[in-house]
């Protein structure tokens, strides 16, 4: 029969003056030293997070594409035709007196097209030049 002494059980679990073991005391001094090895990687990677996150919504922000103004009284609204081109639309409706690459940099403008690509049944504003 094993006999244990009052002594030994009393070394094994002694409180300290907040009632914790030795045991939990160790257990508590490594999730401390865990987490001051990992926080400053945690604010580093929400700061990262926060920045990128930032930049993406400038970025989407001036993606969108604006508000286009109604057509004003001297202005033309002309809807897009199978095979029609930017450039084939300047030619038709300028005055002739206009430089071409001219008229179709206007339209981009006053429609807000970041490019020359037009889709059939699109509607275009065309300004006064």
């Amino acid at each position: 029969m094993m006999s244990s002494s009052n002594s030994s059980y009393k070394s094994i679990h002694v409180m300290n003056a907040i009632g914790k073991t030795q045991e939990q005391l160790s257990a508590i001094r490594q999730i401390a030293d865990w987490m001051r090895g990992h926080m400053l990687k945690a604010i580093v990677s929400a700061i990262l997070i926060a920045v990128l996150s930032t930049c993406f919504l400038i970025v989407v922000t001036n993606a969108l594409p604006e508000t286009i103004a109604e057509p004003s009284m001297n202005e033309t609204v002309v809807v897009v035709g199978s095979g029609d081109t930017l450039w084939g639309i300047a030619n038709r409706h300028s005055d002739g007196k206009q430089d071409i690459r001219y008229v179709v940099y206007m339209i981009q403008e006053r429609n807000g097209l970041q490019s020359s690509e037009i889709l059939p049944g699109q509607r275009l504003i065309l300004p006064k030049w």
